[in-house]
């Protein structure tokens, strides 16, 4: 009887109490380092590649530091501060620790015994603010002490290890069991994969040693969440799925950096403690975020959309550590593709900047020994990215290349992202022709005063709209510009054609209120449609529907220019020059106002407004907007009006006739109940297009069949496919009256020459 109360007793204490045993486990380490790994850095140190010279500076750096007591507000110099969210532990941890592993000089070793000592001592604050922010520093330089130092004799005096597991399982309990920001998800959150990292790799440093009394193990435990996270919303392809950082160019490589991180580790520990690969990263994941970075990489080389928050002192800046990892997690071509994409980007006007520490990163992960392959002649010049639906555009691979992005999708799927349904971005070369205001810093958008940084919608390229409060809320300034993130992607059409793109989005939703306050009566943007084509990466064509329920309301579409823009308004046209480029704004057959002032933002961007005639409910503007030299003149461009098309002809080398219909119908959804808006799709058309040499016509929103098309009369063209999105494209080698029928169909009329173009009008 005595025995079974011992036994009981002992029972209790070891899984109630939960007292920490530290028991054997191998030095070899578990968290990254491998064979292939280290033999790489070793051939780095000897080699004296730059990426192991810049991490041993600042091991040598940090090793000539005091390590302060715990402080959040006190960033002494020549010491390794807690810092920001207890940054700095990890940057020197990373580097010391990798020296050390490295070099086996003790000076780096003895060094991150100090910083274990502090974090010992360390209040559960060090990690439980900002809604436990901090996890992916602190907790991770705890991992990395731990495991890296494991037979370092200093580990294992004074209660070291026991005193560190037991930090470690205070913060886990906290994390698990208090209001934790995003704890378990979702897949995007920056929040989320600073948790996975830190207690996913304290799980692999210490769950052999860490008996805790609930039996929970932290590496099962992150596993899990991965599973339910991670690996289903990429199989789903749900918003992970095309690479494309949903939080923004900032927080959101360096969420996937450190996804990577994970899964790279877990890899590593299960085939180092069971001899199996298990590679957890869900297929075609990083493959699609080599192809995000790649088309989100503007002409310059280290520039980056400006559609999320940059909290740093620079914006858009594109951080390296992404694409470094990819050359060690990402095999085949792509990897070598972006072997040479991280060789290949240029060094910013801030430097090699990062959130996390790009100097670990490269020396660790980075392969510069990998064979490097110019995707420059691989990669299409245009690329459409899914879910989040934008679509790239490139005229060519060169620095000077006109580049452009248009945010087909409405979906705002995370804070830090901004809202920027329907928005366009444009660059040429060096220059920022059209940009988001509200994310701009100084005179040249990256550093200095003034400084934007909000994720408004009246800062992007889109649609301005303002009921006075009817329906949309605009006591919340963050909803200034009508788009109030609540929106869901409605991508009606998409095509990519030889040398063209065209997207055809309903942003209408991106414009409603809270789903659970959805009036469809009340709703006073009945619709918003936008038509994009894409010309050879130059030439852009939109043709905007938009209804409002009455007159009165405040729609405008708007142009953010660059802040060193001179801007005239020359005629109707806008000619904005940056540089050595120049960008045109024209709007055609334009009903309305067009002018240019300075916006709202603290950057102070000029910004071009066209708004509709006074007591207009529907209006349904056609905007060019060309690209090019600073000498470039704009081509003449004509207007293109039929009873159901509307369209422009642009007077260039090779001349561009762009159609689309102009007629809506009205429905009711029969599921939800709601009214439906859709553009008609036309089976006949018939428009005047006068020019000289090859002429470039598409035509959208016809309806998908087998068409002849006829010029003054006499057919060209016999049976060319609408397709399945209601684009009809053709060539034709000089200009004069177009009839396009379906195959097998009469004429629409009999041809008679007129005696001025039908329908033509210069503008």
């Amino acid at each position: 009887m005595q025995n079974k109360l011992l036994k009981l007793f002992f029972i209790f204490t070891l899984f109630f109490i939960a007292p920490i045993f530290v028991q054997a486990r191998t030095g070899t380490p578990l968290i990254f380092l491998n064979a292939e790994i280290e033999t790489r850095i070793q051939s780095k140190m000897v080699s004296n590649d730059p990426t192991w010279l810049a991490l041993k500076a600042d091991a040598d750096a940090y090793a000539a530091k005091n390590v302060p007591a715990y402080d959040p507000y006190a960033w002494p110099n020549g010491s390794i501060p807690y810092s920001y969210q207890g940054q700095s532990w990890l940057e020197a941890t990373e580097a010391l620790a990798l020296a050390w592993k490295v070099t086996g000089n003790t000076i780096y070793a003895d060094k991150l015994i100090q910083i274990a000592d502090v974090i010992i001592a360390a209040p559960l604050t060090c990690i439980s603010v900002d809604n436990g922010y901090p996890t992916r520093n602190v907790v991770t330089a705890t991992a990395i002490i731990y495991d890296w130092l494991y037979d370092y004799p200093a580990l294992n005096q004074n209660g070291r290890k026991a005193a560190l597991i037991s930090q470690v399982n205070t913060w886990f309990d906290y994390y698990k069991n208090h209001p934790v920001y995003e704890s378990t998800g979702p897949a995007l959150s920056n929040y989320f994969g600073g948790h996975l990292l830190g207690f996913g790799l304290a799980g692999m440093a210490m769950d052999d040693d860490n008996i805790r009394g609930d039996g929970i193990k932290f590496l099962p435990y992150m596993k899990s969440l991965w599973d339910s996270t991670v690996a289903i919303d990429f199989a789903a392809g749900g918003s992970q799925s095309s690479g494309w950082p949903q939080q923004g160019f900032s927080y959101g490589p360096e969420h996937y950096s450190r996804l990577n991180q994970f899964a790279f580790a877990y890899k590593n520990f299960k085939k180092i403690t069971t001899n199996t690969d298990v590679d957890i990263m869900p297929s075609g994941a990083v493959e699609a975020m080599a192809t995000s970075l790649i088309y989100n990489l503007m002409p310059n080389r280290w520039q980056a959309p400006d559609e999320g928050n940059w909290p740093f002192p620079y914006k858009g800046q594109l951080s390296p550590e992404l694409a470094m990892m990819l050359t060690t997690t990402l095999n085949g071509t792509l990897g070598d593709q972006m072997a040479y994409f991280v060789n290949h980007m240029a060094i910013g006007p801030s430097g090699r900047v990062g959130q996390d520490n790009p100097k670990f990163i490269a020396a660790l992960f980075q392969d510069t020994s990998r064979t490097q392959t110019d995707y420059r002649n691989i990669q299409p010049l245009i690329y459409h990215s899914i879910p989040d639906q934008h679509v790239f555009a490139r005229s060519d691979w060169s620095d000077n290349a006109v580049w452009s992005s248009y945010n087909g999708g409405s979906w705002n799927w995370s804070d830090h992202q901004s809202k920027a349904a329907g928005s366009i971005l444009l660059s040429r070369g060096p220059d920022q022709l059209l940009a988001n205001a509200w994310i701009w810093k100084g005179a040249d958008g990256i550093s200095g005063t003034p400084e934007a940084d909000d994720m408004r919608g009246d800062g992007n390229n889109t649609l301005f709209w303002n009921d006075g409060g009817v329906y949309n809320n605009i006591s919340n300034p963050a909803y200034t510009g009508g788009q109030e993130g609540y929106g869901t992607n409605t991508n009606l059409k998409h095509e990519i054609g030889t040398n063209f793109v065209y997207m055809k989005s309903d942003h209408t939703s991106a414009y409603e209120i809270q789903p659970y306050l959805q009036n469809d009566a009340n709703r006073t943007l009945r619709y918003f449609h936008r038509n994009y084509v894409n010309i050879g990466g130059t030439t852009i064509v939109l043709y905007d529907k938009i209804k409002a329920k009455l007159a009165t309301y405040t729609k405008e579409l708007r142009f953010h220019l660059n802040k060193q823009s001179t801007n005239i308004n020359s005629n109707g046209i806008i000619e904005s020059t940056v540089g050595q480029s120049r960008l045109f704004i024209k709007p055609i057959a334009f009903d309305g106002t067009m002018t240019i002032d300075v916006s709202d933002a603290p950057s102070v961007l000029p910004r071009i407004k066209l708004f509709p005639a006074i007591g207009v409910t529907d209006w349904n503007p056609l905007t060019v907007i060309i690209a090019g030299s600073s000498t470039d003149i704009m081509p003449k461009t004509y207007s293109i009006d039929t009873v159901a098309m509307s369209g422009v002809l642009i007077e260039q080398l090779n001349p561009k006739i762009v159609m689309f219909s102009k007629q809506m119908s009205q429905g009711v959804d029969q599921i939800t109940g709601k009214t439906t808006y859709q553009t008609v799709q036309q089976n006949a058309v018939t428009y005047t297009a006068v020019y000289s040499s090859v002429g470039n016509h598409i035509l959208v929103d016809i309806e998908p069949a087998l068409y002849d098309v006829y010029r003054d009369g006499i057919k060209i063209i016999t049976a060319t496919v609408a397709s399945s999105q209601g684009v009809l494209n053709f060539s034709a080698t000089g200009g004069g009256v177009f009839e396009v029928v379906k195959t097998g169909e009469a004429p629409l009329a009999d041809f008679i020459a007129p005696v001025a173009p039908s329908g033509l009008r210069v503008l």
